[in-house]
């Protein structure tokens, strides 16, 4: 194999045999890319794998590796890491402790769990996969992956992510669903496009806030959140990024779009919302006086698990999608959302916010803008649909047109009716919270060094 100077691609997908790395492979100086895919028995890498300084993708998922190398992370060409189920322990090792499993998991939980030292070095990452790896800690200076577009930290048990996560001005995707421990979520980097899959994150309490920009896209899906919201008071997320949106950007004028969705836990419609309706359509008239001072729609479907759904209800995808029709004709069936495959069922009622701004309509249904602008009305209508309603049921909605002279009023009615206590903590609060969370971590980890090493010398 050293003679195999050029190679540009090596491919070990499911190597199951294979025990060792094969050091050989450090001397392959033209190789880009590196697959490892479920070679099980591999639990360590070679220090000098950082001679393969042209390597582009890196992908070591589901192999027994825990401590990976430093030299991984000072490959500064490297653009694609994946460390997806690597748990630390080989199938070999794996079979002969399977009797004592829950009890070694329970008395040392980190035995397992993926360690990382420094990420600093990789420059050129763009897509960074550690799902499903028992990590308990991110190291700090994940905000030093200024390339970073795809962040998935899925499955695994740390309490908090260090905030040098905002620092991520090109993160496009960051991914932290059924991170059972996690407390609080921070506002992940400021890119104007931003995709955050938190599900199942049945901890989670609170949320650093989130600014909308101008010309942006965002999703924001907390399915399962219960922790985070109560439906009792507490101010629901859509809520609060849509006031601060018309307290900073709706003044001004923007030829612009804008949308941002939120699912969050709850089973109401906000009592803000002018048109409601139990099911899955709600019916509005857009008038032609108030045309001209249109800045947006908000819309709101109230979802959850069909009551009479059949016995394997465990087996379906999550899709919802709304549709547009005007003056009787359908012209769009945007926007959507849709839950990862891996994530669990929702397991009861949910609310999906949207909001568009009016350009982004405009260009839906030019035609109809148009009769607006001349003086004539136009008879909207929006049904939300389920793609499989056996499993999954609309069961209420609304829509709210909202216009440049509402707003102030808009503004006052969503603080006083929606937020009497907040889950996301204000600006000025965000350094105490985090050094507190922070705190109790080092304090956590104190005690638990304590007792394994007084369990050790007993």
């Amino acid at each position: 194999m050293e003679h195999l100077t050029g190679l540009i691609k090596l491919d070990l997908t499911n190597c199951k045999n294979l025990s060792s790395f094969p050091g050989v492979i450090c001397s392959l100086t033209s190789l880009k890319t590196l697959t490892l895919y479920g070679c099980l028995n591999i639990d360590n890498m070679p220090m000098n794998l950082g001679n393969l300084e042209g390597l582009e993708e890196l992908d070591l998922s589901g192999t027994a590796i825990r401590e990976p190398p430093s030299s991984i992370f000072c490959l500064k060409n490297l653009k694609v890491l994946s460390f997806q189920g690597c748990n630390g322990l080989s199938s070999e090792s794996w079979s002969w402790k399977k009797p004592l499993n829950f009890l070694l998991m329970k008395k040392t939980p980190d035995l397992m769990g993926l360690v990382l030292p420094s990420v600093s070095g990789l420059f050129s990452l763009t897509t960074l996969n550690i799902r499903n790896c028992n990590l308990q800690a991110i190291p700090s200076d994940i905000g030093c992956l200024s390339s970073l577009e795809k962040l998935d930290l899925s499955g695994n048990n740390f309490v908090f992510i260090p905030e040098s996560i905002n620092q991520l001005s090109n993160l496009r995707e960051f991914w932290v669903e059924n991170c059972k421990s996690l407390q609080l979520l921070p506002a992940p980097g400021s890119s104007a496009h931003i995709d955050v899959q938190a599900n199942g994150c049945t901890s989670l309490e609170s949320l650093l806030p989130f600014k909308i920009k101008d010309n942006s896209q965002n999703y924001f899906y907390l399915l399962n959140c219960f922790q985070l919201v109560d439906n009792k008071g507490r101010c629901d997320l859509f809520t609060t990024m849509l006031r601060e949106y018309f307290q900073e950007l709706c003044y001004r004028e923007s030829t612009k779009k804008v949308r941002f969705d939120v699912v969050i836990p709850g089973s109401e419609v906000p009592i803000w919302f002018r048109h409601q309706s139990v099911g899955a359509s709600v019916n509005l008239e857009v008038l032609s006086y108030l045309f001209k001072q249109l800045r947006g729609i908000a819309l709101c479907a109230i979802f959850g698990p069909h009551q009479h759904r059949p016995p394997n209800h465990l087996n379906y995808n999550l899709l919802l999608t709304c549709y547009f029709k005007a003056n009787g004709n359908y012209f769009s069936s945007y926007p959507l959302v849709s839950v990862s495959k891996e994530f669990d069922m929702v397991e009861s009622d949910h609310c999906w916010f949207v909001y568009l701004l009016s350009n982004y309509l405009q260009g839906f249904f030019q035609k109809e803008f148009l009769q607006i602008a001349n003086g004539s009305s136009c008879q909207l209508e929006i049904e939300f649909k389920s793609a499989d309603p056996s499993m999954m049921e609309i069961k209420k909605c609304g829509a709210h047109m909202v216009c440049e002279e509402e707003m102030e009023d808009l503004k006052q009615s969503m603080g006083q009716s929606e937020c009497s206590s907040s889950s996301i903590i204000p600006y000025n609060e965000v350094v105490d919270v985090v050094d507190h969370f922070e705190e109790d971590i080092k304090i956590k980890q104190s005690r638990d060094d304590e007792s394994n090493n007084e369990n050790g010398a007993s």
